[in-house]
């Protein structure tokens, strides 16, 4: 664990964990984003 700077596996799965859940909201919201602006109604201006 030295190598990474974690004093033991607990704080290794704990950094993962954290990591993750970061990684999947933010491909949740880009998912999300490209669905809405599938669907979104087109406006017109002029």
């Amino acid at each position: 664990m030295s190598i990474t700077g974690h004093k033991n596996l607990a704080e290794v799965e704990a950094y993962t964990r954290d990591v993750n859940r970061r990684r999947l909201a933010t491909e949740a919201m880009a998912t999300i984003d490209d669905e809405w602006k599938e669907t979104e109604p087109e406006t017109k201006t002029g």
